[in-house]
């Protein structure tokens, strides 16, 4: 089930910072470890959380969605 916070979120900017954030706060990892998990630059996860740089592939998307938890058709 997909909590109504969630749901809620209508752009992609919202829901890449959320998904960020999630997997920051409770997946337990740091910037460069999330960065390295997904397969990005140290920079990159700090830009989702600012709206920039929102150009994610594909890839970086599902990885996002796997170390945060979240289902990637989200």
């Amino acid at each position: 089930m997909v909590p109504s916070k969630v749901v809620a979120m209508k752009n992609l900017e919202s829901r890449v910072s959320y998904a960020v954030n999630l997997a920051l706060e409770k997946g337990g990892y740091k910037v460069p470890g999330l960065a390295a998990a997904i397969g990005v630059t140290r920079q990159s996860p700090y830009n989702w959380l600012n709206g920039k740089d929102l150009n994610l592939s594909g890839e970086n998307l599902v990885e996002l969605a796997a170390v945060s938890g979240l289902n990637p058709r989200w």
